[in-house]
């Protein structure tokens, strides 16, 4: 489905915010991900976790933040190699799967809409899968993102084992699709603190917005 809506780059803060959000059609893009995702997941039993945006949404606000353009789901190092071997079922779903170093990035290219800046790229709904690696130290562990250029851009973005696990289960909701049940951290104050400050009392994100015109 192709979205005729051009959409400009703008950043987003605690006064603007309700002003940002993408077609429903978009958003709809996305949960269809997060679903397909989840499902084979609890099929396969590979372990994940929402993380980013998506912890953020799920905490704060019941689900899929409108103004996000993607979601996010957090891995160890063994499921995420388990992930790799179902690449061509997300295909036969015309998702776009996209294999990294330290991520999976999924594409719904069922939907897309023009981005009218940077020779007019074209957004489609995705799903990044970050690899977390346990980290040791003295006297207790983490789980760190495994790339280390995103853990120099996101020096926050970490769990400690106790808040990660045992993980525990967050209501996603996204308009009027069904609520989906996610598995995410424990105890995500720590991480949402760090990454998102002020995140309780302000309606602030970290990523640019792509604006509806």
């Amino acid at each position: 489905m192709s979205i005729s809506q051009k959409v400009t780059k703008y950043e987003v803060n605690e006064t603007n915010y309700k002003n940002f959000c993408f077609p429903d059609e978009f958003l709809t893009g996305i949960y269809e991900i997060v679903k397909f995702t989840k499902e084979l997941c609890e099929r396969e039993n590979i372990e994940y976790f929402i993380d980013s945006g998506t912890l953020l949404g799920c905490v704060r606000d019941g689900g899929q933040i409108h103004y996000d353009s993607d979601a996010d789901f957090g891995i160890n190092p063994v499921n995420f190699k388990k992930i790799l071997s179902f690449k061509s079922e997300f295909e036969s779903k015309n998702y776009r799967f996209d294999i990294k170093d330290s991520k999976v990035q999924v594409f719904n290219l069922n939907y897309r809409i023009l981005a009218d800046y940077d020779d007019k790229v074209i957004l489609c709904p995705a799903l990044d899968i970050l690899i977390y690696k346990p980290l040791k130290e003295k006297f207790f562990t983490k789980y760190v993102i495994q790339d280390e250029q995103f853990r120099k851009e996101y020096p926050h973005a970490w769990h400690y084992q106790k808040h990660l696990y045992p993980l525990k289960d967050y209501t996603y909701r996204c308009l009027d699709a069904e609520p989906l049940i996610l598995k995410g951290p424990n105890n995500p104050k720590n991480y949402l603190d760090g990454t998102y400050p002020a995140w309780e009392t302000k309606k602030i994100y970290d990523h640019k917005i792509y604006v509806v015109q």
